[in-house]
């Protein structure tokens, strides 16, 4: 066979933004076998096998399980898009979770706060209370009484993951100048910059908020914040001058 125009794992690799591991990774899973072998045993692949590598990365994108993308076999539009409503949905559930994960977090940090004993069945109606507060104003696009929505669910979501992305940079040490940490700051502009998040974090504030909750109960979790927001902006300021 002529192996003309083939690359090797390295340049597919190097091409698709991924590890040598990761292409052997899906190889070993009958995912993404190569078209040819060459005299040496080098492994060496085509422009489809480029793209079934870019649809692979796509579909992960999504949550699905090696297994589901193997068993993918759809093609269009219609299919990707029913994988992407199915995606959507997982998330929907995964972020309302997570919300009211952090708001029964400050009714418990609140209630230690107080000093008072713990009353257990007060705290359990308070989250109950707040679990449904924090449903209704999922439903309604997180606004509050009486005022427009700030936020829909779409940026939501996506300052969430932005967020959590500049958080695992913050944490590795991750220059907010570097390649990685300037990429962080143009999706940073892109979603608004200061005063875009500035807004997401009051709008995130009343959405969390408990009646009867004190403001202020999770201090460690405010200075993480100040330190994520102030890496991103100067992610930013560094993605502007280049």
């Amino acid at each position: 066979m002529d192996n003309e125009g083939l690359m090797t794992v390295g340049e597919l690799a190097r091409r698709a933004g991924v590890t040598v591991r990761t292409i052997q990774f899906y190889d070993q899973k009958r995912l993404l076998s190569p078209t040819s072998m060459s005299a040496s045993h080098q492994r060496l692949y085509s422009a489809d096998d480029e793209a079934k590598l870019h649809r692979i990365l796509v579909l992960k994108r999504l949550n699905l399980t090696l297994s589901e993308i193997r068993d993918a076999t759809g093609e269009s539009g219609a299919d990707l898009e029913l994988l992407a409503v199915r995606s959507r949905d997982a998330l929907d559930a995964e972020w309302l979770k997570l919300l009211k994960g952090l708001s029964a977090l400050r009714i418990i940090e609140g209630a230690l706060a107080s000093g008072c004993p713990i009353d257990w069945r007060r705290m359990s109606q308070e989250i109950s209370r707040a679990d449904a507060g924090v449903e209704a104003r999922w439903d309604a696009g997180f606004r509050t009484e009486g005022e427009a929505p700030t936020f829909a669910r779409e940026e939501l979501m996506a300052w969430h993951v932005l967020v959590g992305d500049a958080v695992a940079a913050v944490s590795t040490g991750t220059a907010p100048g570097s390649d990685a940490g300037r990429e962080l700051g143009r999706r940073y502009l892109k979603l608004g910059g200061a005063e875009r998040a500035a807004l997401g974090l009051e709008q995130m504030e009343r959405a969390f908020s408990a009646p009867g909750h004190r403001a202020g109960a999770a201090p460690d979790h405010r200075v993480l914040q100040d330190r994520v927001m102030g890496f991103l902006q100067e992610a930013a300021d560094a993605a502007l001058q280049r």
